[in-house]
Formats: structure tokens, sequence, C-alpha cells
């Protein structure tokens, strides 16, 4: 009888499992980012956005085939706009070990040095925006590695 119940709940759980698509974006923020070819991006008024995070955020919207639309505020409003799903992406120098990561998703690490490790910040629960994202980074690290060579 167990082994049927076991069974039964295995069947249901594949089933229930693949009609997810996952990873999912609940706002959509990919496929608008797609559709529209516009990447909102913001980068913190109280600091120099570095070139390189200029840069990166440039080549992500030529990769995306979508121009940047910059928002430049103070990070503390650049990271609610991303809670409200008002902007797509934030680049301020973030460490990865910011208490912000409890609230936002952060990306893998653009950059890193012997004090801190950066990464972009994306809206929360966006996960298939920040798999896009976490792919893209790793491209151009392989990218830059391969130039090193």
């Amino acid at each position: 009888m167990h082994e049927w119940i076991n069974s039964l709940l295995a069947i249901s759980l594949v089933a229930v499992l693949s009609g997810c698509q996952f990873p999912d974006d609940p706002n959509q923020t990919l496929n608008k980012i797609r559709k529209t070819h516009r990447l909102k991006a913001g980068v913190c008024l109280n600091h120099t956005a570095s070139s390189d995070e200029m840069a990166l955020l440039k080549t992500l919207a030529k990769h995306l085939n979508a121009e940047v639309i910059w928002f430049s505020d103070p990070q503390d409003v650049l990271y609610r706009r991303l809670q409200d799903y008002k902007i797509d992406i934030v680049a301020c120098a973030i460490h990865q070990d910011s208490p912000w990561s409890e609230i936002l998703a952060f990306t893998v690490p653009y950059d890193k040095n012997d004090h801190a490790a950066y990464v972009l910040a994306v809206p929360p629960g966006e996960n298939a925006w920040l798999k896009q994202v976490n792919e893209f980074i790793e491209k151009q690290r392989t990218i830059q590695h391969a130039a090193r060579d």
C-alpha cells in the first residue's frame, strides 16, 4: 500500500513539475527586454560607475539586441526601483556580501580583487533574467581569460 502511494506521489510530482517553466520570471523582465529592446539600467548617483561596469552593461544590452536606458539615483532609490520592478539591473560597485542580497537578487561576481567581489543586482524572483545575466557574465569572463592567454 505504501509503495503504491509513494509511486502515485512520485508520478504526480513529475507531472506537476513538467508543467513548470523554470527558471521563471514572474514579472517577465527578460521577455520585456527582448520585446521592447530596452535595458533599464541603474547606476549610483553618489558613486561614479566604473567604466568597466558601464561597458559591461552596454555589452549586455548589445548581447540582448537592446539599448540601455540609464537611471542615475542614490543606491537605496535604485534598489527600491528594482524591488518594484521599475528597472532591470543596477551597477554600483556592489559587494557580493552586501546585506541587500537578502532582498534583491545578486549575480555571480563580474570582478574580484583582494578586498571584494563585485556583483550586479537584479529584481528579486526574476530567475530567468538572473540566469541570463549570470551566463553572460561567465561568457565575458571566458572571453577575457582567452584574450589574456
